[in-house]
């Protein structure tokens, strides 16, 4: 006896086709309009000028992509990657896929720029070494969050950010150097927030700029940028 499929099934089913039709013939817009591809990774609302803005979450301004699966975008395509607070998000495992996926799209000497919380930074809050900053930032974080918690604002902040927004891996500055090592990427460099040797990667981080919180934002974040061998 056949089994017909349910009609709710068959309108999921046809919705990804369209998705993925659509997801096809933006990217082919995209790579015919520029002779410099550029690859923005869980933009959010932050749409780069010239910058192919993607997210699992798509507005007006982005094109479906998924960093958890396999990207959907050909070989050697792009001279460069960006991402800000999106790898923490990621188990390990699946951040490690992530930066592979990027490697596989880059051109030979594309440039890679990660964004994210370092752990290092985070562990100043709670041992002191921070300094006024981090003890600025431990206070936002416990007055945001935990507006009526007794005891050390430091313990709020570090378990916020190792536990809140979503997070699942906060990389210190060794460990992501490392895995970008680990899966083919040289010349890695910490850079400044919004800095970059590269004219292409500068004044890309957008995370808290908007919200008036740029400060608190360039206290927790660090910037590593590597490139693929040519």
């Amino acid at each position: 006896m056949s089994v017909h499929p349910q009609p709710r099934t068959l309108v999921r089913s046809s919705r990804r086709g369209l998705a993925r039709c659509l997801q096809r013939a933006q990217l082919r817009r995209y790579l015919a309009s520029t002779s410099m591809p550029k690859l923005h990774l869980g933009a959010g609302h932050n749409h780069l000028d010239g910058w192919l803005n993607t997210d699992r979450d798509v507005d007006s301004g982005t094109v479906m992509l998924d960093v958890a699966q396999s990207f959907p975008l050909p070989s050697g395509a792009f001279h460069c990657v960006f991402s800000e607070h999106l790898i923490e998000h990621l188990p390990y495992a699946t951040g490690v896929a992530m930066l592979r996926e990027c490697r596989r799209v880059l051109a030979p000497g594309g440039w890679i720029r990660m964004a994210t919380p370092d752990l290092g930074a985070i562990v100043s809050v709670l041992d002191g070494s921070g300094g006024q900053l981090g003890e600025r930032y431990a206070a936002w974080l416990a007055d945001s969050y935990f507006p009526d918690a007794p005891g050390s604002a430091a313990t709020f902040a570090v378990n916020q950010v190792m536990r809140g927004w979503g997070h699942r891996f906060v990389y210190d500055e060794a460990t992501l150097r490392a895995t970008l090592e680990a899966v083919g990427f040289t010349d890695v460099q910490r850079c400044s927030f919004r800095d970059s040797a590269n004219p292409a990667l500068v004044g890309l981080e957008d995370h808290g700029v908007a919200d008036g919180n740029a400060e608190m934002t360039r206290f927790e974040t660090m910037s590593l940028e590597a490139r693929l061998p040519a």
